[in-house]
C-alpha cells in the first residue's frame, strides 16, 4: 500500500518552527493498528489521518495518534490540518470569508474558520474547541514539583492551585513565578509515572503545562507529556485553549471577550505562538477558539 503524506510546521509561519505535523490524507483503508505504527514510525507528537465524514454534512473524519496511543482531541493536528485542506481546495480570492470546515474527532465536532490577509492569502486557521472548559481535581505542589524538578515556592498559587483542566484533553496547570523559573524547569519521567498512577486521564496520560505571564496578555509556557513520548511539546493547542478557558473564567468581569497570545517551544528551539480567544457571559466561559499559522515543509510517499 501507498500512502500519500505531507508535514506541516504549525503555529508558525517560518519552517523549522512550530510543532511539526504529519498528514496521512484518504486514511480510510487503514487500521487502528497501522496508524497506530505509523505514528510511531513517524515519531512526531502527533501524526493525523484523514477519513470520510460519517456525517456527509461534515469536512471529514480526523484520528489523531502520538508515538503510543489515540488521542480524542488535540489542537495542532485539527490546525494544521485544516490549513493543508484549504489550500488544496484552491477557493478562489473572496471565497475564504464564507467558508466553514467541521472535524469530526473523538472528542465531538471542531469547527474551523481561516483567517486570511488583505491579499486573500491564507494565513492559517481557527478552531473551536470541541468541549467548554471542565475542571476536576487540583494537584498537589508536591508532585508538581517533582515533575519538573522545581521547589514548590516557585510554583505561584495567589490566583489558582494547580488544576486538571480540558476543552478536549486532560491537562495539569500550573503557573510558575517567572519566566526564569519557567525555562529552568526540567522533565522527571519518573515522577511522571507515579502521578499517573493517582489520576484518572481516560485515553491519555498525566501531562503537564506550566505557564508564566508576560506583558499585558502575553503568557510563557512549556508542557512536558513524556508518557505519550514527547518529552516536551513545542506546541499544544489543547492545553493552550484549556488554559485561555481557565484564565478567562478568573477575569474579574463576569461578561467580556478575551484574548491570550502565548508563547511555546522557545526552550526546545522550536518557537511558536498561538492565540486563544474565550468569551465569556454571566460567568460562563463559552468553547475557546485556538488560531495558528502554519507551513507545508514536505510532502511524499510512505509504504506499507
Amino acid at each position: 500500500m501507498r500512502l500519500n503524506f505531507y508535514t506541516i510546521d504549525v503555529f508558525t509561519n517560518k519552517i523549522f518552527g512550530g510543532n511539526p505535523l504529519a498528514v496521512f490524507l484518504d486514511a480510510d483503508k487503514l487500521s487502528s493498528i497501522q496508524m497506530q505504527s505509523i505514528a510511531r514510525e513517524i515519531n512526531y507528537s502527533e501524526t493525523a489521518f484523514v477519513l470520510k465524514p460519517q456525517n456527509k454534512k461534515n469536512t471529514a473524519k480526523v484520528r489523531i495518534f502520538t508515538p503510543k496511543n489515540e488521542l480524542p482531541f488535540a489542537g495542532h493536528p485539527n490546525v494544521g490540518t485544516s490549513y493543508l485542506l484549504l489550500k488544496k481546495i484552491n477557493l478562489i480570492p473572496g471565497e475564504f470569508n464564507k467558508f466553514e470546515m467541521w472535524f469530526e474527532i473523538k472528542a465531538g465536532l471542531v469547527r474551523i474558520l481561516p483567517k486570511i490577509n488583505k491579499e486573500n492569502i491564507i494565513l492559517g486557521t481557527s478552531i473551536e474547541a470541541p468541549q467548554r472548559l471542565k475542571l476536576s481535581e487540583k494537584v498537589s505542589l508536591s508532585i508538581i514539583s517533582e515533575c519538573i524538578e522545581l521547589n514548590e515556592n516557585q510554583i505561584y498559587v495567589k490566583n489558582f492551585e494547580p488544576i486538571i483542566a480540558s476543552v478536549g484533553l486532560d491537562f495539569v496547570i500550573a503557573e510558575v513565578e517567572s519566566r526564569k523559573v519557567l525555562s529552568s524547569a526540567r522533565c522527571n519521567q519518573i515522577a511522571f509515572e507515579k502521578a499517573n498512577q493517582k489520576f484518572d486521564f481516560g485515553d491519555d496520560f498525566f501531562s503537564l503545562m506550566i505557564f508564566c505571564r508576560g506583558k499585558k496578555n502575553e503568557i510563557h509556557a512549556r508542557v512536558f507529556a513524556p508518557l505519550s513520548g514527547i518529552i516536551e511539546d513545542p506546541a499544544t493547542g489543547s492545553a493552550c485553549g484549556a488554559l485561555g478557558g481557565l484564565l478567562a473564567s478568573l477575569e474579574k468581569e463576569k461578561s467580556g471577550k478575551f484574548n491570550y497570545k502565548i508563547f511555546q517551544g522557545y526552550e526546545i528551539g522550536r518557537p511558536s505562538k498561538l492565540e486563544i480567544n474565550v468569551s465569556k457571559e454571566n460567568n460562563i466561559t463559552k468553547k475557546p477558539w485556538i488560531f495558528g499559522e502554519s507551513v507545508i515543509v514536505s510532502e511524499g510517499k510512505f509504504y506499507l
